[in-house]
C-alpha cells in the first residue's frame, strides 16, 4: 500500500478562536488522473471503396459508390482503480457518522475504497476501441459548358456509423452497452450551382445591356437530417441520502429505460414534442443501469440555403469593378440543433415532472440570415 500524499496548506493571519472555530483542511490529498499506458499497438483503418463513374450527357458525369471503413486498435480509456456495482452501497463501506438529517449513512470518500491505496482514478490508456463505418454515396456533377451552368450534386447515406466510445470494467458485455450509432447522421444531401448570366446582344440597347449583363448567380443547398443521441435523467423529491447511482466507483453512467420506440415522423413533430416522451422511464434494475444505447433518438434536421450573387462592370482597359451581395442561410430558415433529452422522474411515483420541456426544442440553434456586401476592384 503506497502511503498518502500530504497536502501543504497556507493559512493567512488570523486568530487561535478562529482556527479552532474553522480549522484548515487536514485532509490527505490522493493524486488523480494517474496514467498509464499500456504497450503500444499501432492503431490501423482500414478502408474500401467501390465505384461505378459514367458520362450520362449534356456534359454530366454520375458516380455511384460503396465506401467502407473500420477502425482497429484505438486508443481508449480503461479505470484500473475503481470498484464494481454496488460495492459503495455494501453495509461495511457506509460511513456511520455521516447520515444526512439522520438517516442513510453515507457511502466512505471513494479514494479510502478503491483497491489500490493512496491514488485516486488510474487510467489506464489502451488500443481496444473500434468503429465501423458503411456508407452508400452518389454524386452528379456537370463541368462548364458554354451556356454557363456549372451544378452538382452529392448525396451520402451513412447505413451504419458505429463506435466504441467507452470501457464500463464492470460489465460482462461492454459492447452491447457502448458500442453504438451516437453521432450518426443518416441523410446528407448538397447541391451546388454557378450560372453565368447571358448576356444581351450587342444590338440590345446600351442601358439595359449596361444593366443586365455580366450577372453572375452561385449558391449551395443543403439538406440534413439530423444526429442520433441518446437520453438522460435525473430524480426529483429522492430523500435526502437516497442511493440512487449504480454504487460503482469509475463504473459507466446511468441511463433512462426505454420501454418502447421514441422516434416520431418528420410530419409529427412540432416544437413540444420532438419524440415520444412516454417511452423514457426511470430504471428497474437494481444498480440503475437502464437500458438506453445512447443512439435511440434522431435530432433535428435542416435546410440551409447559402446564395451569392455578383455584378461585373468593366472599366476602361483591364480594370473591372464587381459588387457583391452574399445571403447566409438566405431565406432566414428554422435551423433548430437542440432538443431537451433530460427526463426528471418524480422518485417516489416515477411519474414525469418536466413534461413541459422533456422533449421540445431548446433555444439551440444555427446563425439566422446574414448578409455580406462587397465590392472589389481589379486593376
Amino acid at each position: 500500500e503506497i502511503p498518502p500524499l500530504v497536502r501543504t496548506n497556507t493559512t493567512t493571519p488570523t486568530t487561535i478562536a478562529a482556527l479552532v472555530a474553522n480549522p484548515p483542511d487536514r485532509n490527505t490529498h490522493t493524486p488523480n488522473a494517474v496514467r498509464r499506458l499500456s504497450e503500444f499497438v499501432p492503431p490501423v483503418v482500414h478502408t474500401w471503396s467501390a465505384g461505378v463513374q459514367r458520362e450520362l450527357g449534356w456534359n454530366v458525369v454520375g458516380d455511384f459508390a460503396y465506401v467502407g471503413n473500420a477502425a482497429r486498435r484505438q486508443l481508449i480509456n480503461r479505470e484500473l482503480n475503481g470498484r464494481p456495482n454496488g460495492y459503495i452501497y455494501q453495509p461495511e463501506n457506509l460511513d456511520p457518522t455521516n447520515r444526512p438529517g439522520g438517516g442513510q449513512p453515507q457511502p466512505l470518500p471513494d479514494d479510502l475504497l478503491r483497491p489500490y491505496r493512496g491514488f485516486g482514478s488510474i487510467t489506464q490508456k489502451e488500443f481496444t476501441g473500434y468503429s465501423d463505418y458503411h456508407s452508400l454515396q452518389v454524386a452528379v456533377n456537370r463541368r462548364r459548358s458554354s451556356d454557363g451552368l456549372t451544378f452538382g450534386t452529392a448525396y451520402t447515406y451513412q447505413m451504419v456509423n458505429r463506435t466504441l466510445g467507452a470501457i464500463d470494467p464492470f460489465l460482462a458485455d461492454n459492447r452491447a452497452r457502448n458500442y453504438n450509432s451516437a453521432g450518426r447522421r443518416p441523410h446528407t444531401l448538397t447541391f451546388n450551382y454557378s450560372l453565368l448570366v447571358p448576356n444581351l446582344p450587342r444590338t440590345s440597347s446600351p442601358i439595359l445591356r449596361a444593366a443586365l449583363n455580366d450577372w453572375q448567380l452561385s449558391g449551395l443547398t443543403t439538406i440534413l437530417s439530423g444526429l442520433q443521441g441518446g437520453f438522460t435523467y435525473s430524480y426529483i423529491g429522492a430523500p435526502t441520502g437516497t442511493f440512487i447511482g449504480s454504487g460503482s466507483i469509475g463504473g459507466g453512467p446511468n441511463r433512462p429505460r426505454i420501454v418502447c420506440d421514441p422516434e416520431l415522423p418528420r410530419s409529427e413533430r412540432t416544437f413540444e414534442r420532438q419524440f415520444r416522451t412516454e417511452c423514457i422511464a426511470p430504471p428497474d434494475d437494481e444498480f440503475n443501469f437502464g437500458t438506453a444505447r445512447g443512439d435511440e433518438f434522431h435530432g433535428p434536421g435542416y435546410m440551409n440555403w447559402d446564395i451569392s450573387v455578383f455584378k461585373n462592370v468593366r472599366l476602361r482597359g483591364t480594370r473591372r469593378l464587381q459588387f457583391r451581395v452574399e445571403l447566409y442561410n438566405a431565406f432566414d430558415a428554422e435551423q433548430w440543433t437542440g432538443v431537451n433529452t433530460n427526463a426528471q422522474f418524480d422518485y417516489v411515483t416515477g411519474a414525469l415532472r418536466n413534461p413541459t420541456v422533456f422533449g421540445s426544442l431548446t433555444d439551440a440553434t444555427n446563425s439566422a440570415r446574414r448578409i455580406q456586401l462587397a465590392v472589389r476592384f481589379t486593376f
